[in-house]
Order: C-alpha cells, then structure tokens, then sequence
C-alpha cells in the first residue's frame, strides 16, 4: 500500500494477496429519489440566498460559488452514506511438510559393528567417509543427513516446512524462510532434554494437530524405529494417512540385534499386615540367551532375601516369576528383585526392578452390623470369623447376643455414638439394615467415616431396607448408585450370572482365577441369581464392576458392584444378597475368594507411624525417571474436621538424607486436602514426610522408588520393521538414508487458490474532511473578495 492510499483509505489496511477487484459501496444509501430531492433543494436554497445578494458579483462568480458549496454539501452527505470498499483478492498457499527428526537417547550412540551396506547407503547419503559413519553418534549422521542432502533449501521451493525434534514430546526446530538465509543454514541437531524414551505416535499427533486444517503434501519420520512409550505409532501414522497426511520412513542405525536380559516389572501390594502372605510377582524378558539358566535374587533394604534359578524363555517372550514370603515384621521395605549379568549384555541397568512395601502391625479392624440372619450374613461373618488377622464387631440387631457383646471376636453391644469409636475401625458393613436403627448423628458420623478417616463402607443390599431408607440422608451421596426413597426389586424368572465390565475385568476383586479367559469362564458358570436392587444409575465417579445381563433400564444394565471414592475413602456396594449360592458343588472356593479381595481391596492405606490426623500419598509408588509424582495430603483436627489453611509445607528425602521442601495448595471442593506434583531429578528411595500445623506430633510419611528402566538400551538397534510398518500405516514408504531425495520427489507439489472479499470503511478517511473543508474555505474567501461578506 503506497503512501496515497493509505492516507485515502484512513490508514486502514487491505487484504494479502493480489488485487482482483475494487467496488465502492454504501452501507447506508439514500433511495435515488431522496437524493434528487436534496440535491433540487440545496441547488434551489443556495440559488435563492444567491439571488438576494443583488446583481453583484455577475452570475459566473456566484455558479462558482455554489459549486463549491454543493460540493461541501455532497461530500457531508457521502460520508452519512458509509462508504465502504469491497476487495477481492486471491492468493496461493503452498502445502505444508513436516520432518520428525529422532534425538532420543538411542541416536545418541555410535554404531561401531554397522554393517558395511547399511555403512555405505548412509555414506551415500550423509557425506560421511563410509569407514566413519559407525563411529560417529546416529544423531551426528541424523544432522548430516539433513545437511547434506540440502533437505530445507529443496523442500522451501515448493512447500512451507515445519521441522520437529522428538524424544518424550515433539518441538519445533525454528528454521528460516528468507532464501537468502536459507543458502547457508545447517542443521545443529542435540540430544533431547529428556532423552528416556522415544514416543513416535506422540510426536505424528502433535504434528498433525499443529498442521489440522492445512494442506499438507506428507510427513517423514527420520528415526531409528525404537519406540518404546506413548501412543501407538503405527495407528498415528494411520490416523493421519486419513486425515490427507501421507507418512514416510527414513531409518538411522545399525539393525543387528542386540542380547539382553531385562527385568520389566515387580508388584507386590503396597501395604501388607503382620503374619500376611505376600507374593511378589516379577515379570523378564530377554534376547539372545534362550534355554540358558539363570539366577534372580530378592533382595529387601540391599542384603539377599530369596532367589531362584530359572530358565530362560525364548526370545521376547514375557516371563513371570513369583516369590512368596511372610510378612513377619512390621515396617517399611525397599524390595529389589535383580537378574544375574549376563556376557555381551547391552546394558546391565534394566537388570532390576526395585518396590516400597510397608508391613503395618495394626491388625485391620471390622465392624459388620446386620437386621436379621440371611443367609449371605451368616456365611460371610462365618468366612471374616476364619481369618483370626482380623479384629471382627459383628452386631446382629434382631440377635440375642446384642446385650453380651455381639457375634465377633471383638465385643459390641451397639452401634457407635462417638466419633473416636466409630473412627478405630478400618472396614464398616452395613446389612439390610432400617433406616430407624441410626440416629441423624450417627449417620453423618458415618459419612465423614468415609469422607475424613479414610475409612471403607461396605454396602449389601437387602429386599427390605437397603440403599432405599437412606435415600434422603447424609449417607446417601456415599453410596455409589442413585436409588429413590421407595425399593425397586429387580426380579427375573430365570436366573442371571453376574456380568463383569471392562473395569470388573481388570479388578482385584473379581479376580476367581488368574487366568483371565479362565476367570470369565467362572463367572459364565457361578449359579444363578432371582433378584437385585433396582436402582437408576451409577453416579459419575463410580466404577461399575459387574452388571445384570438379563435386566436394564434407560442407563443401561442394573448394577450389581459398584465402587467409589469419597473423600478418603472408599465405599463398595453390592446390590444382591445370593453370593452365598456359589458355594454349590464347589464349597466356600469362589465365595471365600470374592469376599476376601472385597476386603482386601477396602483396606484402608496405612503406614507405619502415621498419625490418624495426617494421610500422605503419592499416585504410585514407583515412577521412570522423568515422570512426575503427585503427592496427596489430608489433615484433620483432633476432631476429624478438616484443617483449612492457604499452603502446606511437605519434604521430600532422598536414601542419601537430602531434603527439599515442596509446598502443597489446597485442592478446590476438597476441604482439608492439599496436593502438589514433584519431580524427582534423579534415582533413589525417596520417603515423603509431613507434619501437621497444628500438631506437632502428627506426622505421616509415604514412599515410592524412582527408576531408570533404561528404556532406550533395552532394545536400541535399527527396527526396520517398525518403520516400514509405520509407512505402510501411514500411505508411504520406507527410504534408506541414501534415497531420502526420492522422498522429496514422491511428494505431490500443488497449491490452494484461495479468493477473498474484505470490506473496509473509508467514512473516517480525511478525504472526506478535505472534501468538506477546503470548498467551504475557497467559498469563504471568494464571498469575502467579492464583498458578500
């Protein structure tokens, strides 16, 4: 825009691109009769004021005069009108391509046994010596690459390029788009800042979602195939091939596989009881020592707990090792489960695999109150009274042991009335019990049982009373269904198994084997069920864990368990009353199995030394180096009312004894609960501890264990597959370093034409001032000159 139009234009700006057209427009016209009339008016007011002036100046100097002011007039009565121009412009817009370039921390290692053909293509297409090409890192010949083949200066010819680096998560590599730059730019590739894992499937959908709706003629991943985390690859690749955005391959590397032992994962539970049995389950893999036979020990705190010899499987195959050992002191353990070194491993660092487990000496404390003696209660108190680790109140209402202390093995005479009572227990069972039996207190001392301590409530419906009598009450929000004031039975003429969700597959609690096709095939075979508590839908926090396959209503199938955190705790209901049936032909295997795991499942997380007024927990208690921990504390005064403050303060130390504070924010909605995320920047044990602001003798602490599972050497040689697969998926193909031109030549050139209309208002523009002013100025002078004024 020169200097002349955007002084005309008011200095507003017009459309990129080439002008295809210009049209004046009004957005405000006058009907063309309207502006005859005015102009006959003012012609007719100015001839008339004119005609009285006298004979004096002629005629000539008075038609100048009006012409100037009709001038004035019209360019007052254009700027009412809004002006406005309409452009039409069209451009061309070039597609996009983008490069994913690998920097994790497999291309950051040389290939010094590189076959000579592999040496020799990528000699080819690098500029490097073939006899150095394996001693230099994959990165280093991933820059040369890139350089060599002039790979920015081609591709900006044609299309508009984005470059990506990627390890954990893509970033933009900022090029330059000046040609004159671009003559001499060089690529100076780095190693990721977080080098431990390679996420290809991350990086294709970050590109894609950065280029959604553009044009785009494809994307190449130059990498070394080794993705080991995140999203899959090869469904991205897909994913974006249906989205218009063809995926190619080039590869980096030295394919000849490599031999390793490596120790993939170690589960145990996290808090365990005194006397408990506990297994530990190790799961390995290994490439290259098939058959051979090798030792894994246990170690707890550092020194030899356990070990076993085994046989290795074949490649690749998963295998799973178990140790089982009693629990016979209280405390909190670092458990290291380790694979003996092997020769010519490529690295030792994935040989162990290292978990927290805090032995609690408190034996776990239930309370089971029931109306009247059905058959599930007299068969489960039965199976809890087994367990002699358990500290079992059992209150039967309709009973005739109330008054001499109940049916468990710890005396009861009533149900609590006080919240330090109430709160010494871990696990609440309620039966199908009146809504008339508790008081509006007790009720909400049971709620904030729940919601407070942490504790567990254990819900078993009932034909009579249960959930339908606390519908209404302050236990009703715990209860993980929505249920109506009035009992809704849910009755079948044949009888119905019990159907488990995706979620129920998963869980502990409906694990009746540990074969899954074989735990599917229990529950088709349990007997059946007649009847369960209709209720309208689980609430949206809840996890429904199996269903009623033969009965639905508008959401969906009737519930039978339902799961559901609330506050601290947790609260399980079962919705049918007929467990005790699946001890048909087979005894109390299955039913004993499912009720312990309810409870296992329900007890409370514990630690050691911990002060009931102060819960700390992390998300997990074992993290990769690099993931972030997210630390949960609750606190209460000591009358179990949540303790509100604007900032907690935590610490965090290392097995080395340093300690870092972390500050904790109140989380929104939760009173009482704080939360912060953390970071750890190396490996270790770490033990999270904090002290309550209002007691100093309230602490609680929590542990997890950092590792680098050495991800990017458990398998770092080229993965051609993978990469062509990727191709494949991806509407492309696979190139070797040497052919990466082709690459740039399969690619479609093409451009979008692309028309638009912009209108700018010129009403504000000075023409119009100048329009109206200077005639006016000339007319003034003139009549002055003339002896008109």
């Amino acid at each position: 825009m020169n200097g002349f139009e955007r002084w005309f234009l008011g200095d507003h700006s017009i459309a990129q691109g080439n002008l295809k057209s210009v049209r004046l427009i009004w957005v405000s016209p006058w009907h063309p009769w309207q502006l005859l009339l005015f102009t006959v008016a003012a012609i007719g007011w100015f001839y008339w004021n004119y005609l009285r002036d006298g004979s004096k100046p002629g005629w000539k100097v008075k038609g100048v005069l009006l012409t100037l002011r009709l001038v004035a007039v019209m360019a007052l009565v254009m700027l009412l009108f809004q002006p406005t121009l309409r452009l039409v412009t069209h451009s061309k817009i070039l597609p996009y391509v983008a490069v994913l370039v690998d920097n994790s921390g497999s291309m950051n290692r040389p290939d010094p046994h590189l076959p000579q053909k592999y040496a020799a293509n990528e000699s080819n297409g690098e500029g490097i010596p073939e006899a150095e090409v394996g001693h230099l890192t994959r990165i280093t010949r991933e820059t040369a690459l890139l350089n060599h083949s002039e790979l920015l200066r081609r591709l900006s010819s044609h299309y508009r390029v984005k470059f990506f680096d990627f390890a954990r998560q893509p970033a933009t590599i900022n090029v330059p788009h000046d040609p004159r730059v671009l003559q001499r730019y060089q690529f100076a590739l780095t190693p990721s800042p977080h080098p431990n894992s390679t996420q290809i499937g991350t990086a294709i959908q970050d590109a894609v979602q950065s280029l959604a709706g553009q044009p785009v003629a494809g994307l190449l991943v130059v990498s070394d195939g080794g993705s080991n985390l995140g999203p899959d690859g090869w469904a991205a690749a897909a994913d974006a091939h249906s989205a218009g955005m063809n995926v190619s391959s080039v590869g980096i590397g030295d394919p000849t596989p490599t031999r390793d032992v490596a120790m993939i994962s170690a589960l145990a539970d996290d808090s365990v009881r005194v006397n408990n049995v506990v297994t530990l389950y190790a799961e390995m893999q290994q490439r290259g020592y098939a058959g051979k036979h090798l030792t894994v020990r246990l170690l707890r705190d550092g020194k030899p707990f356990m070990s076993q010899t085994v046989t290795l499987a074949p490649n690749n195959v998963k295998q799973e090792l178990k140790f089982t050992y009693v629990a016979h002191v209280a405390g909190r353990f670092v458990y290291t489960v380790i694979a003996d070194h092997q020769p010519d491993e490529v690295t030792y660092t994935n040989n162990s695999r290292s978990l927290v487990q805090t032995v609690i000496k408190k034996r776990l404390r239930v309370l089971y109150v029931e109306d009247r003696p059905r058959w599930e209660y007299r068969y489960l108190r039965s199976a809890i009274l087994r367990d002699t680790s358990l500290r079992f109140a059992c209150l039967l209402l309709k009973g005739d042991n109330t008054s001499t202390g109940g049916y468990g093995n710890l005396p009861i005479k009533a149900f609590p009335t006080d919240e330090k009572t109430l709160f010494d227990y871990d696990i609440v069972i309620l039966g199908d019990v009146p809504r008339s039996e508790f008081s509006d207190n007790q009720l909400e001392m049971l709620r904030r049982f729940v919601e407070d301590r942490g504790g567990s409530l254990l819900i078993i419906a009932g034909e009579n009373h249960m959930p339908q009598d606390y519908y209404g009450t302050a236990l009703e929000p715990v209860i993980p269904v929505v249920f109506g004031p009035t009992a809704d039975p849910v009755l079948t003429n044949r009888p119905f198994q019990w159907k488990l969700t995706p979620a129920g597959e998963r869980s502990e609690i409906m694990q009746l084997s540990s074969d899954p096709r074989q735990n599917l095939r229990i529950w088709a075979g349990l007997p059946g069920m007649y009847w369960c508590a209709g209720t309208e839908r689980p609430r949206p926090a809840a996890t429904v864990l199996a269903v009623n396959p033969l009965r639905s209503n508008a959401n969906g199938p009737y519930p039978l368990a339902v799961m559901q955190s609330f506050g601290a705790g947790l609260c399980y209901a079962q919705l049918t009353d007929s467990t005790w049936e699946w001890r048909w032909k087979v005894g109390d295997r299955y039913f004993y199995r499912y009720w312990g795991q309810v409870l296992r499942a329900l007890t409370p997380r514990e630690l050691p030394g911990n002060s009931r007024f102060v819960q700390v927990n992390t998300d997990s208690t074992q993290y990769r180096l690099g993931q972030s921990a997210t630390v949960s504390v609750r606190l209460l005064d000591p009358y179990y009312h949540p303790v509100k403050m604007q900032q907690v303060t935590g610490y965090i130390i290392s097995a080395g004894g340093q300690k870092s504070a972390i500050v904790l924010r109140p989380v929104p909605g939760s009173a009482g609960l704080y939360t912060t995320v953390y970071t750890p920047a190396q490996t270790g044990h770490f033990t999270v501890e904090v002290t309550s602001p209002q007691n100093a003798a309230a602490k609680a602490s929590s542990a997890f264990i950092v590792e680098s599972v050495a991800l990017e050497l458990q398998k770092p040689e080229l993965d051609i597959s993978y990469l062509k697969r990727l191709a494949a998926q991806g509407g492309g193909k696979y190139y070797q370093p040497d052919q990466i031109n082709s690459w740039v030549n399969s690619l479609r050139r093409f451009s979008l034409n692309v028309q638009r209309s912009t209108e700018t208002d010129i009403w504000d523009s000075p023409i119009w001032l100048v329009l109206f002013v200077v005639p006016l100025s000339i007319e003034w002078l003139i009549r002055k000159r003339s002896g008109l004024l």
